[in-house]
């Protein structure tokens, strides 16, 4: 019995590899990119000094990789995580970025056959660090609705180049925003 079922499910897997490509369009499938982006970020929420109204500002370098999967000429899904380069001093009052993770619903217009404009929405989540006066330091994680827009340069039906604007935070204590420059990958 048990070889039976496994032979079975054997054939079904070879049957579903075969006949997945005649499924898809010629628009779908899985891609993998990596990013490069400038972030700048301000966080009003001071947990150290709560009286202060002032607000921290730094900006940051972030480097991400990418994977998603575009279920049609128009639509997608996407997962991203980037590191971010923002450091700060232990005796002054600073704002850093560690990591975002983030998952975007992904929305298509293809120009011509090389150029696709495209729109993201989705969540993101941000890991950042602020330290405060008399080198207190409180580390804090943000959920926020995030969104943005790119264009999209397609040297082959694999390779593709892309610059994006990003609404990375619509938090109301923390705003962040970004300029990535990317390349992704088709398979």
């Amino acid at each position: 019995m048990k070889k039976a079922t496994l032979k079975t499910a054997t054939l079904l897997a070879l049957m579903g590899a075969v006949s997945a490509p005649a499924l898809a369009t010629s628009d779908s499938g899985f891609y993998l990119g990596t990013y490069l982006g400038a972030m700048s970020a301000k966080n009003t929420d001071n947990e150290v000094n709560p009286k202060s109204e002032t607000s921290v500002k730094s900006n940051f370098r972030s480097l991400g990789l990418k994977a998603g999967y575009d279920f049609n000429s128009m639509f997608g899904a996407e997962m991203r995580h980037s590191r971010d380069s923002g450091k700060i001093e232990k005796n002054s009052q600073g704002l850093a970025v560690d990591h975002q993770t983030a998952l975007y619903g992904k929305v298509k217009f293809n120009v011509s056959d090389s150029i696709e404009l495209y729109g993201l929405a989705g969540v993101n989540n941000i890991r950042l660090k602020q330290a405060g006066y008399k080198g207190n330091d409180n580390k804090k994680t943000i959920n926020s609705f995030s969104y943005g827009v790119g264009a999209q340069y397609n040297f082959t039906n694999s390779l593709g180049a892309n610059l994006e604007l990003m609404k990375l935070s619509n938090h109301k204590q923390f705003d962040a925003h970004s300029v990535n420059l990317g390349l992704n990958y088709k398979f």
